[in-house]
């Protein structure tokens, strides 16, 4: 299994994304869902994380900067960033 955060600072769109795509069935389990960027960051520093959905224009978490941290943080565990 692969490790998923979700991050969107609607949570309504997080239960929704978190809810009606069948992550299992693909090999994903979805350890973790955060309003906030900079918590999904600080998630990432401790944990290993395979896969992060992200809005990309959240607050506190801006787009460029968001973007070049994930993308260190993924290769931390020798992953593959796409965007």
């Amino acid at each position: 299994m692969f490790n998923v955060i979700l991050s969107d600072y609607d949570r309504n769109s997080l239960n929704i994304l978190s809810r009606n795509f069948r992550w299992k069935e693909f090999g994903f389990n979805v350890e973790a869902m955060f309003t906030r960027g900079l918590k999904a960051l600080e998630y990432m520093t401790f944990n290993k994380v395979d896969l992060v959905v992200t809005e990309i224009d959240m607050p506190e978490a801006w787009s460029a900067w968001f973007s070049s941290v994930i993308n260190s943080l993924l290769r931390k565990y020798k992953n593959n960033v796409f965007y």
